[in-house]
């Protein structure tokens, strides 16, 4: 169905400015003048008064991450609820308690920073955490991205004991008795990245999906992004599928270019053979 959008304040960049359009099956049939643009009119046609709204061709986005940004979408905006220790945990505890989280399901955020606390000065630890929850594992990430925090929940599903090995370029902090306080540094973030942020295929799918509905509502409808190194420890063929997949379902709502920065030989190898 032909719709015909008129009365507009439509930016054509490389032909000035118009007042009307045709879109007809997603694609721009005329741009110009009213009149000409209602000479388009068909039987079961759509005529839409844009009342002088301005229009002009979706952005792009040069470089971004699509899926991260989808993620950070998902999770806690911890930035909102960081001034105070005690603002933190009641922030936390009020996300658990909208959400409805499966078993095992991990509750992550971030952006909380120590220095912002008006109350305690320190960072918050896995006792801190386990006064929101004892049963959902929780993770938070400090605004910086060097450090997290997680629940006693979180050690436990993580295997991390006090006789567990300590990271090469990276430190859990630990007691006096050698107890993991819960907070990880550095490369030690691996330890928690690689099992509670291992997204499957529709979690793939869900981050790509809610990222494109808020890319849209910017105006933006193309995107060059770098997401093969987003969560290295998934094959990449995962998320090929679930920009294939989302695609298929007409649900990939920005053209999408992958930067595809592939760090090893054997990452370039893989790549080749699961190639679109």
């Amino acid at each position: 169905m032909r719709k015909i959008y008129t009365n507009g304040n439509i930016y054509t960049v490389t032909n000035g400015n118009a007042e009307a359009f045709v879109e007809e099956e997603g694609k721009f049939i005329y741009v110009g003048n009213n009149e000409d643009a209602l000479s388009y009119k068909q039987e079961d046609s759509e005529i839409i008064d844009l009342q002088n709204k301005f229009v002009t061709a979706g952005f792009n986005d040069s470089h971004m991450h699509v899926v991260e940004f989808g993620d950070y979408l998902e999770i806690m905006h911890m930035g909102d609820f960081t001034g105070s220790l005690k603002e933190l945990k009641d922030g936390i505890r009020k996300f658990i308690s909208e959400k409805d989280f499966k078993e095992n399901e991990w509750a992550r955020g971030r952006g909380w920073n120590n220095d912002y606390f008006t109350d305690e000065n320190r960072f918050p630890n896995r006792y801190d955490l386990d006064e929101v929850s004892t049963t959902c594992p929780i993770c938070i990430i400090r605004a910086c991205g060097h450090i997290c925090v997680v629940n006693s929940k979180g050690l436990e599903l993580l295997g991390i004991t006090k006789d567990s090995p300590q990271v090469e370029g990276g430190v859990f902090d630990v007691d006096e008795n050698g107890e993991p306080l819960g907070i990880f540094r550095e490369n030690a973030l691996e330890l928690v990245y690689s099992k509670a942020l291992t997204p499957d295929k529709e979690s793939f799918k869900k981050m790509i999906h809610e990222a494109c509905k808020a890319l849209n509502s910017y105006g933006v409808t193309s995107a060059q992004t770098d997401d093969f190194v987003a969560f290295p420890q998934v094959d990449y063929g995962v998320l090929i599928a679930a920009y294939q997949e989302l695609e298929k379902e007409g649900k990939l709502t920005v053209k999408i270019n992958q930067q595809a920065q592939l760090v090893n030989i054997a990452g370039f190898k893989g790549i080749y053979r699961k190639r679109i």
